[in-house]
């Protein structure tokens, strides 16, 4: 399903909206979007069940993500200046605030998910402590009031659209 959503991104990046092509490819790509949520779902269900310890769990994931991470990120920001900055006009200070503009938002796009999967990696432990704590109950009422979050954010935005059109 990720590669659906890979491979019909090219075709949706034109801006020939009213080819068979183009629809084809939003009808592909909208349909494998559920994937990405599924796929954190699925990595977070089974990274909870794990019994390792804290320091045991970050060796040997977050060692294993950071370099390559901090790699590309500066591969990215290289190739940023070098491809859109005039360093004719842009002073020193200038280029300290894209910098850290950029790490905020992103070095490119498709880092996104390394962001998250830091955060995802971040949490696992804490979240797998409390959850090995809690009561099935207490279990139960955080799902429902995550699903009703869920519901009423879904709900927010839908108002939000309709004001709109």
């Amino acid at each position: 399903m990720i590669i659906l959503i890979h491979s019909s991104s090219g075709y949706l990046n034109s801006n020939d909206f009213d080819s068979f092509d183009w629809d084809y490819a939003n009808w592909i790509n909208s349909f494998s979007r559920f994937a990405v949520p599924l796929f954190v779902i699925i990595s977070g269900a089974l990274l909870l069940q794990r019994d390792e310890d804290t320091g045991t769990f970050y060796k040997k994931r977050l060692f294993k993500i950071i370099p390559p991470f901090v790699f590309w990120t500066i591969v990215y920001l290289i190739y940023y200046f070098i491809r859109y900055i005039d360093f004719e006009y842009v002073g020193f200070p200038q280029v300290i605030n894209i910098v850290l503009i950029r790490l905020k938002s992103g070095s490119n796009a498709h880092l996104w998910y390394l962001y998250m999967l830091i955060g995802l990696y971040l949490a696992i432990p804490f979240l797998r402590k409390m959850i090995r704590n809690c009561s099935k109950e207490k279990l139960r009422f955080s799902y429902a009031y995550g699903l009703l979050h869920c519901f009423s954010a879904t709900n927010g935005l839908m108002h939000t659209f309709q004001i709109l059109t």
